[in-house]
């Protein structure tokens, strides 16, 4: 019988790296065919409030990036809203949020 050990959270080396240009994200079936729907209904209450929207990231199905031990892990949550947020600076379409380096 072999033990699997853990390594607590607290030792982790996480980091926060821009992704790579060339990385390739799975193009996994969406799971939920009502996510959109879901997505902009949580979006739409938010238009109304000016101050919320003015520096903020609202996205759905978009790569949430961090690196777990140099390994660059993303995930697309269903709906995301983060604030503050540094204006987007690329004319190419954003693909990704690295939290604490984009804001």
């Amino acid at each position: 019988m072999s033990i699997i050990t853990q390594t607590p959270v607290s030792q982790l080396t996480i980091s926060y790296p821009l992704l790579p240009e060339d990385f390739i994200f799975p193009d996994d079936p969406v799971e939920n065919t009502d996510q959109p729907l879901l997505a902009a209904a949580l979006r739409q209450p938010l238009t109304a409030f000016p101050a919320l929207m003015q520096d903020a990231l609202v996205v759905s199905n978009f790569a949430l990036c961090a690196a777990i031990e140099g390994r660059i892990i993303c995930k697309a949550p269903d709906f995301l809203y983060v604030r503050p947020v540094q204006p987007w600076q690329s004319s190419q379409i954003r693909r990704s949020y690295t939290p604490n380096t984009e804001g």
